[in-house]
């Protein structure tokens, strides 16, 4: 089971916001945790035993920059194995292997910058450091981007559009998939009586990483002591329904796709048993459903 939890906690100073974060921890049974704005000093490990009590576990954290920032990422080393670590003020990036199956992935717990100019420095920086590793690591990164991908994920609030633009550019960069956020639509409000809200907090994940996980979703928690809600990102055995049907933007540069699906959106056009869009799309979603598992079959060997 995968549970990896992210939270922008808005401060840890208050004894009552700690027992809030130990029973999160305790409640959720997680792999991992991600924290965003602790605004305090590197912690010491007593701290760290309190808020995971549960089993063993390691760290990673920054201190914040007086009253800004901090981060602090905590993980069960039953979940993986840590081989190397990079960590500055905003993000601590981790490069491990998941113990369970044996794979290599990046997990990385991301504070970004208000002022744009500081976001894209971050946005380059991640980038550089991708093209650096392995390419076959799989890719986890969830935290606050202080950024929107699109109108549609905010209310009440005026966003750049350069802005919305360089972070959709860096997520397909990055070859990361935003997946639905379930049980809400936005991460952050106000609290006033006409709040504002926005979608600030998403994981952002490899495709192939779905391709190994298929049913990883992610989910709102209810809001506690901050104004950002924590995020779940979790692989759980319980029947979710049909499974969702994914058409993933990495697929647009693959030839042998593009092929397929241009022969097989002619033969619907061709057909006179499948009259009418809707008809032809119904009939086209399970030929690319076919495609998709021979696809991730190979794409699995591959990643081994």
């Amino acid at each position: 089971m995968i549970k990896v939890i992210s939270w922008n906690v808005r401060g840890l100073g208050s004894r009552t916001k700690k027992k809030a974060l130990k029973k999160l921890i305790s409640k959720q049974i997680l792999s991992m945790i991600f924290l965003q704005e602790t605004k305090n000093s590197p912690p010491d490990s007593r701290f760290l035993k309190y808020l995971w009590s549960r089993d063993a576990f390691k760290g990673e954290w920054v201190g914040s920059n007086g009253r800004s920032g901090g981060l602090i990422s905590l993980w069960s080393e039953q979940f993986f194995t840590l081989e190397s670590s990079f960590i500055n003020h905003r993000f601590t990036l981790l490069q491990d292997t998941i113990n369970a199956l044996n794979i290599p992935c990046i997990f990385v717990n991301i504070y970004a910058h208000n002022d744009p100019a500081e976001r894209n420095n971050l946005w380059n920086e991640l980038i550089d450091v991708k093209n650096l590793l392995n390419p076959s690591n799989l890719w986890c990164i969830g935290g606050n981007f202080s950024i929107i991908k699109c109108l549609e994920e905010n209310r009440g609030i005026s966003y750049d559009l350069a802005s919305m633009s360089s972070f959709v550019n860096f997520i397909n960069s990055m070859d990361l998939v935003d997946l639905q956020l379930n049980d809400g639509l936005f991460s952050w409000s106000d609290n006033k009586e006409i709040p504002t809200m926005c979608r600030l907090d998403p994981f952002l994940l490899s495709s192939d990483l779905l391709t190994k996980f298929p049913t990883l979703h992610q989910n709102v928690l209810p809001k506690s002591l901050s104004d950002h809600n924590p995020i779940c990102l979790s692989v759980e055995d319980k029947n979710w329904g049909l499974k969702p049907f994914r058409l993933f933007s990495h697929w647009m540069g693959d030839a042998q796709f593009l092929e397929m699906f241009n022969n097989s959106w002619q033969a619907t056009t061709d057909s006179s048993k499948a009259p009418g869009i809707f008809n032809r799309l119904k009939a086209l979603k399970f030929i690319v459903k076919n495609w998709q598992q021979d696809y991730a079959n190979k794409d699995a060997q591959r990643i081994s």
